[in-house]
């Protein structure tokens, strides 16, 4: 394994056989990582199925973080300027036109999988935020969706970032036979011929303000907050006097919704 991860050019990998347990794992990585970061270093954490893209350029909101052309040191650069510990971003999931779940090939992961949809809310009931930027001394121990108890809690939840999530591909029924929501899949998939419903789970393109293109920039803040609560433009407002309590539960919440 150490040899393929070479070959790809990984320099260190952290290679673990056994039984799979998520917060085990987590804190495995979290342990493992102090050999190679420092305290006032930040980390990038996302899984293999997911895409992280920064935000699209919104007048008045951190213009000189945004964009196509701004790299991760230069948006990390701008957040440390602002005394940041910690960024999340949202999680996004990308379907086929059909819902079907295609092969991963050669072709662009954005344009095989064009539509911007919510599966993990929804479908698994999962919370779709997660901690993808953290300062070394700051690490999320238990899980990448819950920030560090010392973290500063103004900076915990920061909808800047987009994770577009390429989980729905082929293979799928053979990665969740042992998840525990891998039943409501396998039944919604059973019941809908091999295909997500993508006319309930895909909002339209324009709800969202998403940007066409192979490599398309993340959604806009307003985008992603009106995504994470499944709301139309127009009901933002009436939640704005709440989001101070609601927002920052809205994950989990929302797995009590559906």
């Amino acid at each position: 394994a150490e040899h393929h991860f070479r070959k790809l050019g990984i320099a260190k990998a952290m290679i673990h056989v056994g039984e799979w347990d998520f917060v085990q794992h987590h804190q495995r990585v979290i342990r493992l990582g102090r050999n190679f970061y420092k305290p006032d270093d930040w980390v990038v954490f996302v899984d293999s199925d997911e895409f992280l893209a920064l935000p699209p350029c919104v007048p008045g909101m951190f213009e000189d973080a945004c964009g196509e052309s701004v790299t991760i040191p230069e948006f990390l650069s701008f957040w440390d300027s602002r005394d940041v510990k910690v960024l999340s971003a949202i999680m996004v999931d990308r379907l086929a036109n059909d819902g079907s779940l295609l092969p991963i090939t050669n072709a662009s992961l954005h344009e095989r999988y064009p539509l911007l949809c919510d599966v993990t809310m929804r479908v698994q009931h999962g919370d779709v935020r997660k901690i993808v930027f953290w300062k070394g001394q700051y690490p999320p121990f238990f899980s990448p969706h819950l920030p560090a108890e010392q973290a500063p809690r103004r900076a915990w939840f920061q909808p800047v970032s987009t994770l577009f999530h390429f989980k729905w591909t082929s293979g799928l029924l053979e990665r969740m036979e042992h998840r525990i929501y891998g039943n409501r899949i396998k039944e919604l998939l059973n019941g809908n011929e091999m295909r997500l419903p993508v006319h309930t789970l895909c909002p339209a393109p324009e709800e969202l303000e998403a940007s066409p293109g192979s490599t398309p920039p993340g959604l806009s803040p307003v985008a992603l907050l009106r995504y994470l609560l499944g709301l139309s433009r127009g009901n933002l407002p009436a939640w704005s006097d709440f989001h101070g309590v609601q927002l920052r539960h809205a994950g989990s919440n929302a797995t009590k919704r559906w």
